[in-house]
């Protein structure tokens, strides 16, 4: 009894022995993560559509003011004192705005340049008639205090032409892309502080 007792044993831990000794395939892939986590991309509204779009910053690296020539913002512009008669009423929001430029040149090959205003600037846009396919995105921020999801201007893109991007307040990043038409071309781009509308001149040579 006491015999069969002991090869009952004996058997348990060989066959324990030998389970645990087995070698065992290691799964070497990545976890996957299905945690529904949002997205902390900022959120970019295109006017005239229903669309929203994730940033750009999504795809790759937005531009910033480290990115801007240091001459194009070694000095910022100042503006005027709005000139108005003692006593009368200012109807709308508007600063006089000057920008530090009002004409930036470009090769045929492009580039990129910055441009400075004196003040905020809310919203940047293509004014050629001729140069179609430009849009502007905006993105939706809650930073201002008593005010959530407000739509702030981010870009203007002209696919074929430039982008205009709001690296801070009173700074915008150009990016000129190649000029491959044979001809020189010039794009008018408006800028607005409030109700106050200003232009400036990107020209792009031939060659």
């Amino acid at each position: 009894m006491k015999m069969r007792k002991f090869v009952g044993v004996l058997f348990s831990l060989v066959f324990c022995l030998a389970l645990y000794s087995c070698p065992f395939e290691e799964d070497e892939a990545e976890p996957v993560n299905l945690s529904l986590q949002p997205s902390s991309s900022t959120i970019l509204v295109v006017p005239g559509s229903s669309s929203i779009l994730p940033s750009s910053s999504s795809v790759g690296p937005e531009p910033s003011i480290l990115d801007c020539p240091p001459e194009d913002i070694a000095e910022y512009p100042v503006s005027e004192p709005i000139p108005h008669p003692p006593g009368e009423r200012i109807y709308g929001w508007c600063v006089p705005l000057k920008l530090s430029v009002e004409e930036l040149l470009f090769s045929a090959q492009g580039g990129v340049r910055c441009i400075a205003a004196s003040v905020y600037i809310t919203s940047a846009t293509k004014v050629n008639r001729d140069f179609t396919g430009c849009r502007s995105e905006y993105e939706i921020v809650s930073d201002f205090p008593n005010y959530i999801n407000v739509k702030k201007f981010k870009k203007e893109i002209c696919p074929l032409l430039f982008t205009a991007t709001k690296v801070d307040d009173r700074t915008l990043h150009i990016s000129v892309n190649q000029n491959e038409t044979g001809n020189e071309r010039k794009i008018l781009v408006g800028i607005s502080s409030g109700d106050c509308f200003y232009t400036f001149t990107i020209t792009q040579s031939a060659d």
